[in-house]
């Protein structure tokens, strides 16, 4: 069932609008990253980015969000404390009753 793909295997969710600003985080996004709910709504993700984020992958991460189509994708993110993590994302877009992209949905993950 997709209730036990989400709880079991993503550890943190996100809803950003289509300028990727972040309208919701469940409650173990601070548990992965250190940041509040309060903080994070309003920002963009890159709040979660530093010095070994590749441009690369932000530029494809990028590209991918304006395809609107389902992709998996590994950032390099930091917490608060500043300490690094790899954060492997598998993002979907979310559509109105007529088709339109509304939002988008990241299921987030730390792998080693």
């Amino acid at each position: 069932a997709p209730t036990t793909l989400l709880t079991s295997d993503y550890e943190s969710l996100v809803i950003t609008d289509m300028n990727s600003v972040i309208e919701w985080v469940n409650a173990d996004f601070f548990e992965m990253t250190g940041y509040s709910t309060k903080y994070a709504i309003g920002k963009t993700p890159r709040f979660l980015q530093g010095e070994n984020t590749s441009p690369t992958t932000r530029k494809r991460i990028r590209k991918h969000i304006k395809s609107n189509k389902p992709f998996k994708e590994s950032i390099i993110n930091y917490r608060k404390n500043g300490e690094e993590y790899t954060c492997e994302l598998t993002v979907y877009p979310l559509r109105t009753n007529k088709g339109e992209t509304s939002h988008f949905l990241a299921l987030e993950r730390e792998t080693i």
